[in-house]
């Protein structure tokens, strides 16, 4: 009876401490799965964070591509090249705004530098593409994370999406001279001039 009785106590401790292990490997892998999920979450958001200050970047150096265009549509610079790639930093100073992003973002401006970095400006399609590269030191902060990222790239076609609303006679030469306006270029055109390109007449 007495060795009946020491069995069972057995039993039950053997039950208590199997069952002490089992929610102490439980209590951990729950803390464990909490851990990991708390930090994807934090490199999610950040990662976001980064993305929207590159689009931000992005959106800026498409649009300061399609101004400095047209700021120089009509400009007599003996380096067109630098001359763009100066107008359009200076155009993406004027645009670049992370105000409504949750980080700390640290570039030329916000060092009190108008600085943006290195731009170069190069030709392509048989010169019917105006290409820029934009390297750029920009970091994003905050309390946990730090990224950084710097290249860029753009390009905008010189020949009009659409075609140039001016007066041409049957050789499509421009009968009156005219400044205006067209898809966010600036044209100066002269009596005579050609609106031709690639054997197709662009005039509307």
């Amino acid at each position: 009876m007495q060795k009946r009785g020491q069995i069972t106590i057995f039993i039950v401790v053997g039950i208590f401490i199997v069952a002490t292990i089992i929610l102490v490997a439980v209590l951990k892998g729950g803390t464990i799965k909490t851990a990991i999920e708390s930090q994807l979450g934090t490199s999610g958001t950040f990662n976001d964070k980064v993305k929207a200050v590159e689009d931000n970047v992005q959106s800026c150096l498409n649009l300061g591509m399609r101004e400095t265009f047209s700021r120089l549509a009509n400009a007599k610079s003996k380096d067109y090249q630098d001359e763009f790639a100066k107008v359009l930093e200076t155009n993406m100073i004027g645009c670049l705004n992370f105000s409504g992003i949750d980080a700390e973002v640290i570039y030329g401006p916000s060092l009190g530098s108008y600085d943006l970095g290195d731009f170069t400006i190069t030709y392509g399609a048989g010169n019917s593409l105006i290409k820029a590269t934009a390297n750029m030191d920009i970091v994003v902060k905050d309390e946990k994370n730090t990224a950084k990222i710097k290249d860029f790239y753009s390009e905008l076609s010189i020949i009009p999406e659409d075609c140039i609303p001016a007066e041409v006679d049957g050789d499509c030469l421009v009968e009156d001279a005219v400044r205006m306006v067209s898809w966010g270029r600036i044209y100066n055109l002269e009596k005579g001039d050609s609106l031709k390109a690639g054997g197709v007449c662009l005039a509307c």
